[in-house]
């Protein structure tokens, strides 16, 4: 059997699929410099860049961590601003606003509007960030920056036959080449947990999924999409969700799973072309 595509394996979901399910195999293909996972038995790595043609060569299925490999089209139509775009289409309250350009009052931060940006996060008023550039293409886009007391990340699945996700409220979160969840645990929210599937209804969309909540003085508030899937996935099996088995129905993840990741590079080796 082939393995199992991880495409954009620099993730830090790659090296957490491989240790949530050890009796399959996987192949990370990845363009970057580093990857980890070097030192796990169902893994192997390959460079890869992103293109048609990524996965075929390795794997009959593949999954993707990173958007750059979703294509033009599709990092288009799953970007922040035109999900948020939809959403507020068909009412859909909860929303953090998004501009393309940051408001003359208050504190702004900045995100990646396509995919993350590699860049530690950086927020300030409009002076502040106006000479923000954008040489990874990510594209840029600018919300309000709130007092925040706790912030939720839903990592899940949906397909035809249904959705499975958990509710991770992070505790630890760092900025190194990527975005990285060093702790978090699972948490039941009935609101998160509702808005979330009501937001993946609203945009009729199947595949793997990240939704980021923030909890504010306006209330819990959704920050972000992403059409890839984040860290965390063994503790969301082993209670209750798992990703990559088709769901029937709708399955939450329980809580008081807890999940802990220290960021290390073990057998070091840089891809070649």
């Amino acid at each position: 059997m082939k393995p199992l595509a991880l495409l954009g394996a620099h993730r830090q979901a790659a090296s957490s699929m491989s240790l949530a399910y050890p009796e399959r195999r996987f192949a990370f293909l990845s363009d970057q410099a580093i990857v980890d996972g070097w030192d796990l038995p169902n893994v192997e790595i390959r460079f890869s860049e992103p293109g048609p043609d990524s996965a075929t060569a390795t794997a009959q299925e593949a999954v993707t961590l990173c958007p750059r490999w979703l294509g033009a089209e599709a990092l288009e139509r799953w970007s922040i601003s035109s999900v948020f775009q939809r959403l507020e289409a068909n009412g859909f309250r909860h929303l953090l606003p998004v501009r393309s350009e940051a408001g003359a009052k208050g504190v702004w931060q900045v995100k990646g509007d396509r995919f993350h940006r590699p860049d530690a996060p950086e927020w300030g008023e409009a002076r502040a960030l106006s000479d923000i550039g954008d040489p990874h293409g990510c594209g840029l886009v600018f919300q309000p920056r709130l007092q925040v007391t706790a912030h939720h990340q839903v990592v899940g699945r949906r397909t035809a036959r249904g959705t499975a996700l958990g509710v991770m409220w992070v505790h630890a979160e760092r900025f190194f080449r990527d975005d990285v969840i060093q702790a978090a645990q699972t948490v039941r929210n009935p609101f998160i947990e509702e808005g979330s599937l009501s937001a993946l209804e609203v945009l009729g969309y199947e595949g793997f999924f990240t939704f980021n909540w923030i909890d504010t003085p306006q209330g819990a508030l959704l920050s972000s999409f992403r059409p890839v899937p984040r860290a965390g996935l063994r503790t969301l099996r082993e209670h209750g969700a798992d990703l990559l088995l088709d769901p029937a129905g709708t399955a939450i993840a329980g809580a008081g799973g807890c999940f802990v990741a220290q960021p290390h590079y073990a057998s070091y080796t840089r891809l070649e072309p």
